[in-house]
């Protein structure tokens, strides 16, 4: 099975942000997941649908987990990010 760059990116994301533990900006994440920063947006918009993170706007802004690293399974990144998946 192949994935596709938004899920590799989400994976990325969930990961670094449970490693962090701290509010990270979407340039934080591009330049450290090495992500571009143009679909930092769309990876974190799916993961914030999915209700793994949420973000906090303003200056000292940027985005969070906000689900138990420990409760993520794998599965609840896929299935937001990959249309083709069948089980």
């Amino acid at each position: 099975m192949q994935f596709t760059l938004t899920t590799d990116y989400a994976i990325r994301t969930v990961f670094y942000l449970a490693k962090e533990k701290q509010i990270r900006n979407a340039e934080t994440l591009a330049v450290n997941l090495g992500i571009p920063l143009s679909y930092v947006p769309k990876v974190t918009s799916l993961l914030k649908k999915a209700g793994i993170i949420d973000a906090m706007e303003g200056v000292q802004g940027g985005y969070y987990l906000i689900k138990d690293p420990l409760k993520i399974a794998l599965w609840d990144i896929i299935s937001v990010t990959e249309n083709t998946v069948q089980i």
